[in-house]
């Protein structure tokens, strides 16, 4: 069959059957194969009454097997494990896998069904990118993280139920959207008024899902409306864009939720496409972030040009990154005593921001406030870590008050760092 790859074998590998388990943590791994591994494989489950736990990155990568048997006691499947297996046909993931990782099943091109285990949690990215060949796609409750592009470059064959322009896989219980670039379904009609309905089950959008309705063949179509529901728990970025290309067109008119909880936990960028956001029947112009809500999710109020204030009720919270991303119009951000993070580019190019009050705060990324209108900013408590370019690019910030508790300042680049570069307070505070 060929060897996958040389390695320097230790004195604690194992090799039965072709398959090479190492010990990795005081557990087995698979962690390659030699060149007589055998079509169909069968992994052990333990080795000297030690378990064999996890697929190790790569581990099968590029081999021909056509039939593999996994033991039950596997937790993790690494990334790549499987990638380039073309003969791979069927799989069955055991039910203590807790994750899949990203491309573990990558251009398996032969792969027709795969089954994830009943307790599998999270699904990496681009899972099943280039299975060109997949129909059966079975996924449980239980999974909590969905990666995305998941079957990019791939998956026409998937079968699927369609719901409110959406095609949805899974299972009533879990039925996550799933529309990628190789997946579609008849675009809408001339005049035909456009209301995306998610499913009230669903807990996934997943990338691109939507975005056809963004693309050249139907010349940026705009969408009336889109309905989210309060089990969802992420969307993918770019569920509703084709790219870069839309970023400052608004294509959809309004966005109704049942809370607000439901979309500063899914994030994607879907509201900055947004002309109007209402939450519970109420019009939304100024953000009021109540207590309960701890997170704002990657990208959730980026390019939302109708936003003007935002207020955190809260003692906590954690901005991730791009969060309020180009939010034009932004003008007051009143933060919470305690912040966990800024992340990076959390209100990059929000140039109507003039002025920055912080309490305690354990770290601010880089370009976390990056091409801001910032005039002045207050450090009322201590700060943790501010990263290299946090503040850059401020051309009028010209007052800074309580950098003296700023704990560290964290370089990027290598050099002395310095969070107000390209401002005319570059260089007078260096720790």
């Amino acid at each position: 069959m060929g060897m996958k790859k040389r390695f320097k074998q230790r004195e604690t590998d194992v090799i039965m059957d072709g398959v090479v388990y190492r010990l990795v943590e005081g557990e087995y791994g698979v962690y390659t194969y030699t060149a007589d591994l055998p079509s169909e494989v069968t992994v052990v489950s333990e080795i000297h009454s030690i378990p064999v736990t996890a697929l190790l990155e790569g581990c099968f990568s590029d081999s021909q097997i056509t039939n593999i048997q996994l033991p039950s006691s596997l937790k993790i499947i690494e990334r790549g494990a499987f990638r380039g297996c073309k003969e791979l046909m069927e799989l069955k993931v055991p039910d203590n896998v807790y994750e899949v990782c990203g491309a573990a099943f990558k251009n398996c091109k032969g792969l027709k069904r795969l089954e994830l285990g009943k307790h599998t949690k999270t699904l990496g990215w681009n899972l099943c990118e280039g299975c060109k060949s997949i129909e059966d796609f079975i996924v449980w409750d239980e999974v909590e993280s969905f990666g995305s592009n998941m079957f990019w470059c791939g998956g026409k064959h998937l079968k699927y139920t369609e719901y409110s322009y959406g095609l949805y896989l899974g299972n009533p219980d879990n039925p996550y959207v799933i529309l990628e670039w190789n997946v579609g379904i008849d675009s809408p009609q001339d005049g035909e008024k456009i209301i995306i309905d998610i499913h009230p089950n669903t807990k996934f959008v997943s990338s691109a899902a939507f975005n056809r309705f963004c693309d050249g063949a139907v010349q940026f179509a705009d969408i009336d409306e889109v309905v989210i529901h309060d089990g969802i728990l992420k969307i993918d970025n770019g569920a509703f864009s084709a790219g870069f290309l839309i970023f400052n067109r608004e294509t959809i008119d309004t966005v109704r939720a049942d809370n607000l909880e439901t979309l500063c936990r899914a994030g994607g960028g879907l509201l900055g496409r947004t002309k109007h956001l209402v939450i519970n029947e109420e019009k939304i112009t100024d953000l009021v972030i109540p207590k309960h809500i701890h997170k704002i999710a990657c990208n959730t109020f980026h390019y939302c040009s109708w936003l003007k204030t935002v207020i955190f009720e809260g003692d906590d919270i954690t901005i991730e990154r791009g969060a309020f991303y180009h939010a034009a119009n932004l003008t007051e951000v009143k933060f919470p005593q305690k912040v966990t993070e800024i992340g990076s580019g959390a209100f990059e190019w929000c140039r109507s921001l003039k002025r920055l009050e912080l309490y305690t705060v354990d770290k601010i990324s880089y370009q976390a406030f990056e091409h801001a209108g910032l005039k002045s900013i207050v450090f009322h408590g201590p700060v943790g870590k501010i990263y290299e370019n946090a503040f850059a690019e401020n051309p009028h910030l010209d007052t800074v008050i309580g950098f003296e508790n700023v704990n560290e300042i964290e370089p990027l680049h290598g050099i002395t760092p310095d969070p107000f570069v390209a401002t005319p307070m570059e260089g007078k505070y260096i720790l």
